[in-house]
């Protein structure tokens, strides 16, 4: 009878912690994702909900901070995802003195300044059918621009 060498099984148990990883992913991650109620901006027929979200993260190996923004259309919802390296959403802080890395996010859409938001992601529901502008501007506690933007063009 011939004994398992101990790199199979430890081979054995990676895999299986990386198998466990990607199913609590695949079955958890959703559950944990909410509405933040408090937050959910309503603008005229807009409703901006703003997620929070105890899955995943992207870590970015860099000390450069940049805006990063994904987004996905499902149905007539859009979906944005922002990720910033190094920084920190405050919004108790809002309108308070700079700290560096701290902030917050203004929204516009076709020009128009809709709302701002402390999570980085965030739901639009009620966009009307035809072409848009969407612009994520990260903005200091202070108000004033981090001089980090992005202008995503959309058809709904």
């Amino acid at each position: 009878m011939r004994k398992p060498k101990l790199n199979s099984l430890l081979r054995g148990q990676k895999e299986m912690k990386r198998i466990t990883f990607l199913f609590m992913i695949v079955c958890f991650i959703p559950l944990n994702t909410t509405f933040a109620e408090e937050s959910i901006i309503n603008h005229s027929s807009l409703t901006i909900a703003p997620l929070q979200s105890i899955g995943i993260v992207k870590v970015v190996a860099s000390d450069e901070q940049k805006l990063i923004v994904n987004h996905n259309i499902f149905n007539q919802e859009l979906l944005i995802e922002c990720f910033i390296n190094g920084f920190r959403f405050s919004k108790e802080k809002a309108g308070t003195k700079h700290q560096e890395g701290e902030g917050h996010l203004r929204l516009y859409i076709d020009g128009e300044h809709i709302g701002t938001l402390y999570e980085a992601a965030f739901v639009i529901n009620g966009l009307p059918r035809g072409e848009h502008d969407i612009q994520i501007a990260v903005v200091k506690n202070d108000r004033t621009p981090y001089e980090m933007e992005e202008t995503i063009h959309i058809r709904i």
